[in-house]
């Protein structure tokens, strides 16, 4: 006899590493996520630290939503205390002007979505 396991939310990390002396822009987009999900956990990892300047974690629809003005002149972990449902597709987005250091964003959200084992 075959059981037949059901899975009703798929998990997903964005882990994205990003070298800020790369950036083109202020505002630059790193991932899009779907209508639905079911952000649990945002935090952005200062490896390598600039001289001077800050950084906001957000959406297209608002740049510091998950997290504003960290400082990246400390190497340091912070952690969004934003838990949310998007209600529409959105643009993962960093903010900053500075052009030195490297960081690492990283998001664990849930989607909804069948798979049959």
């Amino acid at each position: 006899m075959t059981q037949t396991d059901r899975i009703h939310a798929l998990g997903y990390l964005v882990a994205h590493e990003i070298n800020l002396e790369n950036l083109k822009e202020d505002k630059n987009n790193i991932f899009l996520m779907r209508e639905g999900s079911e952000i649990l956990s945002a935090s952005i990892e200062i490896i390598e630290k600039a001289d001077t300047g800050t950084i906001d974690v957000g959406f297209d629809f608002s740049s510091d939503f998950l997290l504003n003005d960290i400082d990246l002149s400390t190497e340091a972990v912070y952690k969004s205390m934003v838990e949310t449902r998007l209600k529409q597709d959105s643009m993962l987005t960093i903010e900053t002007s500075a052009r030195k250091g490297r960081i690492k964003v990283r998001v664990l959200y849930f989607t909804s979505g069948t798979i049959y084992s």
